[in-house]
Order: C-alpha cells, then structure tokens, then sequence
C-alpha cells in the first residue's frame, strides 16, 4: 500500500493508521460513521478518529496533529452540523494543510448537505459563520473558509446519489482500499506492494505466473515465492519479506496444504496482518473453499518426525482462518 511524499516531515515519521476520519458526532458518529468505520475495519483498514481524550481544551491537540500526520488518507464527513464545531474545522484545517505538505489524499463525503453550500459556507452552514464573524479573530475563520473551499474542489461523495447509506459506503470502501493499493509503498517503510503465496506445482506455469506479469505491467512492486526462486534463501527470509509487504495474495489450490513452506509463510501473514494491519486477499485457484484444508495433506504432516504438534495445529487453525476471511476473496470458477 501506499504512501505519498513526506518531505516536510522527518524521517523517522511512519505510517501508523491507514484513514484518518473526521465527522461531527452528534449527526453521524452513531450511523453513518459507525458503518463506515466496520466496513473499514472488515478489509483490515486501519482507522483513527477524533477521540474525547485527545479534543481537550480549545486547540487542536498535538496528539491529534500526529495521528492526522500518519495517516495515508483523510475522510471528511461534512453534516449539517458539522461547522457548528470549532474542532472539526480545524481538524479540517490540519488535513488541507497536510495535502500541501506532503499530498496526502482528502475525500470529501457529503451526508444531508449540499456540495456548494459547504463550499460557500451558506445553508447549514451559514449559521455558524454568522456566529464565527461576531466572536473569533478574523484570521482563524477566514483560514475555515479556505479549508472549505479547498476540501470541496476535491473528488468526493454524495449520499444523494446513493440509494443508502450501505451502497455509499461499500463504493467509499473500495475507493480507500484501491487507493491504498496503488499507492508506492517505497516511502512508506515497505519494501513491496505484494508478496506472492503459492504452492508452485499447482500453479507456477499457469495462474501464479499471469497474475505476477499482469501486477508487473500495473508496476506493482511483487515478491513471488516459488520453489525456482527460492534457492539460496532460508526460510527466515522469506518470512521477512512478507513483513515487508503491504499486501499478501494467497493463492489457495488443490495441494496447497501439502507443502509446509506454504503453510509456514501463511501463519507469518496472518500475524502480519494482526500487528501490522496487512491486507490478505485470498484467491480460490479451482478449489471449493472448504476443500482447502485437505485431511490426507495434515495425515502426513502428523508423521513428519521433524514436525512439531503444536505447529501442524497453527498451520490448520491459520487454513481456517484464512478461507473465511471477509472480502476481497475471489474464486477462479466464478470466471471463465
């Protein structure tokens, strides 16, 4: 996944969330929000918000400065009230800032309010400008108008072209989540985009060997594992090279359980995926899912004299695990 230029920032800054979301609570934080932030957290998107324990006082917090800082991409649900709160527009203000400052991604959401009507500050908003022109220095609300403005100009969503909340988040869902895909990764601390996991006699010559050409055309920086490329390396470089990847493709076939290699590096993706937030798609090369865990492949590996118990029962439970994982999945005989 990705990362944009952090030139303005230091060196030893890194990624830690994947979205940073800002809405006002009393509109959105109990529906909208709250779908939105499941359905991210269902493709392993990792996620900060605005917090009560961070919002004390009436600056944004440093706290708050990093995490916007950290984050790949920032969300803004702009709601009828969301300028009704001095924080959310300087939350605001931080995240135009950090698209100056380093090309962060903004996406503008717009929930019950009119694109222009943000922009203008007019509508809904209107209201609360009038206030902010009575009681705050001029500099501060005029810096909210620009904010406005310029989060506006960029692509975003409306709910009214939506029939429900459900169908918009599923389309902003899929937007981050290819977004953060594309993205290089260099920048970001990840040596490659993809690690490739695949058990080489079922599908070197075939599947494995397109899909890696066709990730390579899209200059999507791979790592394939496979039998041939594997000479010289132990197998702790291998793990360290899924560590180094953003996303991991499992290409689940008929004998994939037989080989322990294949197994070795799936329990080290799902660990990846739990302490760094990896994303793990997993593809169904002309096997039914629930086939994949084949009870003749663990019979041999139970008699494996070299095999540890315990370790033939975390490649099972890691098996299980990864074929029902949520989506994105796909399955080859859904396409022809």
């Amino acid at each position: 996944m990705a990362v944009s230029s952090f030139s303005s920032v230091s060196d030893d800054l890194r990624w830690k969330y994947d979205v940073f979301v800002s809405f006002r609570g009393e509109d959105t934080g109990r529906g909208f929000v709250s779908h939105l932030l499941r359905a991210f957290k269902q493709k392993s998107i990792s996620t900060s918000v605005d917090a009560e324990d961070i919002c004390r006082g009436d600056c944004l917090s440093e706290e708050l400065r990093k995490r916007v800082q950290r984050s790949r991409l920032s969300i803004v649900v702009f709601s009828k009230n969301y300028a009704s709160s001095r924080w959310c527009l300087r939350e605001l203000v931080q995240m135009v800032e950090q698209v100056k400052m380093t090309g962060q991604v903004l996406v503008p959401v717009f929930h019950g309010v009119d694109p222009s009507d943000v922009r203008k500050a007019r509508g809904a908003f209107c209201a609360a400008f009038a206030r902010y022109d009575c009681e705050m220095e001029q500099e501060e609300v005029r810096t909210w108008r620009g904010a406005l403005a310029a989060a506006t100009d960029r692509f975003g969503w409306n709910i009214q072209d939506y029939r429900d909340d459900a169908e918009l988040i599923e389309e902003i869902v899929q937007f981050v989540f290819n977004k953060l895909i594309g993205l290089s990764s260099f920048e970001g601390g990840w040596k490659y985009d993809v690690f490739l996991n695949f058990r080489g006699e079922d599908t070197r010559k075939s599947f494995s060997s397109h899909l890696y050409k066709a990730l390579y055309q899209k200059r999507i920086n791979t790592f394939m594992d496979d039998e041939e490329l594997r000479k010289g390396n132990s197998l702790s470089e291998l793990l360290k090279c899924i560590k180094q990847s953003r996303v991991s493709i499992v290409v689940f076939s008929e004998d994939y359980a037989s080989s322990t290699w294949c197994l070795k590096e799936l329990v080290q993706i799902l660990k990846c995926m739990d302490e760094q937030n990896q994303i793990v798609i997993p593809v169904f090369y002309e096997v039914d899912p629930s086939q994949v865990c084949k009870p003749e492949a663990f019979t041999k590996h139970d008699r494996d004299s070299k095999v540890e118990k315990e370790e033939v029962q975390s490649w099972m439970s890691a098996l299980t695990r990864a074929t029902n994982l949520t989506l994105p999945r796909w399955d080859s005989r859904n396409y022809e």
